[in-house]
């Protein structure tokens, strides 16, 4: 969740803790341009990490088109700029 569900401003990280150690640290701290993506562009760009980049282990992976697979780029792209622009103005 990168907005908030009552009156859409973005919401931010205000506490980090180690599961190993149990150290606390608060703060305000904004979101990633990626971590403000969906789960499902999140998972698509490290299958395409996973993948070196190639379109056509892509295609195989998710069963698609070469044309689906840079329209979904192409769409993550535009999402990935929005975000930084968005992060900016906060």
């Amino acid at each position: 969740m990168n907005f908030c569900p009552h009156c859409a401003n973005m919401v931010y990280i205000t506490g980090l803790e180690c599961f190993e150690c149990g150290v606390k640290i608060g703060g305000k701290f904004k979101p990633t341009a990626f971590g403000m993506l969906s789960q499902d562009d999140q998972n698509f760009i490290i299958s395409f990490f996973n993948n070196n980049g190639s379109i056509k282990e892509m295609e195989k992976d998710f069963r698609v088109s070469y044309p689906t697979i840079k329209k979904r780029i192409k769409k993550i792209q535009q999402a990935l700029e929005n975000a930084e622009v968005e992060l900016r103005l906060k």
